[in-house]
C-alpha cells in the first residue's frame, strides 16, 4: 500500500502535536527549545522532514551574536598573509580601500562564495564583496588604523 497525501498530512499533524509536548517538557526542565518540523517529501515507500530546533533567547541583553560567516572569517584569516609570515593577519583592523569606499573592515567570509568570498563593511555600515585578491591587496598595502 503506497501513502497518500492525507496519510502524509496526518502524520505530519501528530507529529507537530508530539514536537509541541516536548518543546514544553524541555522548557519545563529549563531548556527552552523551540522544535520545528520543516518541509515533508515522501513517495510510495515512505517519508522524509526535516527537523529544527532554536533555542529561544539563547543571547542575553547586550551580547554580539557570531554570523556563520564572521566565524567562518577567523578560520579563512589564514589565506590572507603575506608570503613568509607566521602569523594570521589580524582582521578586526580597519583598511584603506580603493574606488571611493574609504576604510572599512572584514565582517565575513562565505566559503560557497567562488569569485567573491569576503565580506567588508565600510564605516558608514554599507556592505561589499571581494575578491581574495583583492582582499591580499588591501592587507598587504597595511592597516588604517
Amino acid at each position: 500500500m503506497a501513502l497518500s497525501r492525507s496519510q502524509v498530512e496526518q502524520a505530519r499533524h501528530e507529529i507537530e502535536l508530539a514536537l509541541k509536548q516536548v518543546s514544553a517538557s524541555l522548557k519545563a526542565k529549563g531548556c527552552d527549545i523551540s522544535l520545528a518540523l520543516g518541509r515533508i517529501t515522501f513517495n510510495a515507500e515512505g517519508m522524509r522532514g526535516k527537523m529544527t530546533g532554536t533555542m529561544r533567547n539563547a543571547v542575553a541583553p547586550g551580547v554580539a551574536t557570531v554570523t556563520p560567516e564572521a566565524a567562518a572569517l577567523t578560520n579563512a584569516a589564514w589565506m590572507l598573509r603575506p608570503a613568509g609570515a607566521a602569523n594570521a593577519v589580524d582582521l578586526t583592523k580597519s583598511y584603506r580601500g580603493t574606488n571611493g569606499i574609504g576604510t572599512f573592515k572584514f565582517v565575513g567570509y562565505k566559503r560557497q562564495a567562488k569569485k567573491y568570498p569576503f565580506i567588508v563593511q565600510t564605516a558608514f555600515g554599507k556592505r561589499y564583496k571581494i575578491t581574495t585578491f583583492s582582499a591580499k591587496q588591501y592587507v598587504a598595502a597595511g592597516v588604517v588604523a
